[in-house]
């Protein structure tokens, strides 16, 4: 389905590649590289995931915490 605010997007390709936390209307909270010394920023999911999969080929896996109670 598609990401809820909150949820955990785990990209793969060729094994783990990069984890973006979604935070709504199509933006997600994301570091942009590898680097201690690369930022942490808003993006929108889209171009986050061109920027890391150009040429697409990924596969996502969302993890979402569950309702109190459950």
């Amino acid at each position: 389905g598609e990401p809820q605010v909150g949820d955990l997007l785990s990209y793969f390709k060729n094994g783990l590649e990069h984890l973006a936390y979604y935070v709504g209307d199509g933006f997600v909270f994301t570091k942009n590289g590898m680097s201690r010394y690369s930022p942490y920023l808003f993006d929108s999911r889209r171009d986050m995931e061109k920027k890391y999969f150009p040429d697409g080929g990924f596969s996502m896996i969302i993890y979402r915490k569950r309702p109190a109670g459950h």
